[in-house]
C-alpha cells in the first residue's frame, strides 16, 4: 500500500521505516503509562497538582524505563527496516551495497559490511544504555552490586 500510495521514491522508503519504528515505540511507552499505580495519580490529584505536574513528576519517570526499551526496539527495528529496504529498491547504502556485494561475490565486502552494521547497532545501542543511566538513576538496572 505505501508503494502504492506514495510511489518507488524516497518518500515511500521513509514512510515504510517510520511505520516500522512507531508501533513499537507507541507499544511500549503505553504499557508504561498503564503500569503506573492509581494511587499515585490520587494522591496528586488530592493535593491539588495540575495535569502538567502529573506528566512531570508521575507518568513520565514511572514510564521512562518502557519509553527507553520502545526506542531501543524501534531503532533496531529501523534499522533492519532501511537495510532490507535499500536491498530492495536502494542505489545507495549499507543494504544497496551489501546486496550488490553479494551478487558479485565480494564475500570480503559482505563480511565487512555486516560488520559495520553490526558496529553501528551495537553503539547505538551503548549511547542508549549510556543515556538511559543518566536519565534514570534510581532503575534498579543502573545500580552497582
Amino acid at each position: 500500500m505505501v508503494l502504492i500510495i506514495f510511489g518507488l521514491g524516497e518518500s515511500s522508503r521513509v514512510v515504510m521505516v517510520s511505520i516500522s519504528a512507531f508501533f513499537p515505540l507507541l507499544l511500549n511507552t503505553m504499557i508504561g503509562v498503564r503500569q503506573i499505580n492509581p494511587i499515585y495519580y490520587d494522591v496528586l490529584t488530592n493535593y491539588g497538582a495540575s495535569k502538567l505536574d502529573i506528566f512531570r513528576k508521575v507518568v513520565l519517570p514511572g514510564s521512562m524505563p518502557y519509553i527507553l526499551s520502545g526506542i531501543r526496539l524501534s531503532f533496531q527495528t529501523a534499522l533492519t527496516t532501511s537495510i532490507g529496504i535499500e536491498m530492495i529498491f536502494g542505489n545507495n547504502g549499507l543494504g544497496s551495497a551489501l546486496w550488490l556485494s553479494w551478487e558479485t561475490m565480494r564475500l570480503h565486502n559482505v563480511y565487512s559490511i555486516i560488520i559495520m552494521i553490526a558496529v553501528l547497532g551495537a553503539g547505538t545501542t551503548l549511547i542508549l544504555e549510556l543515556i538511559k543511566v543518566r536519565l534514570m538513576p534510581w532503575h534498579h538496572e543502573n545500580r552497582g552490586n
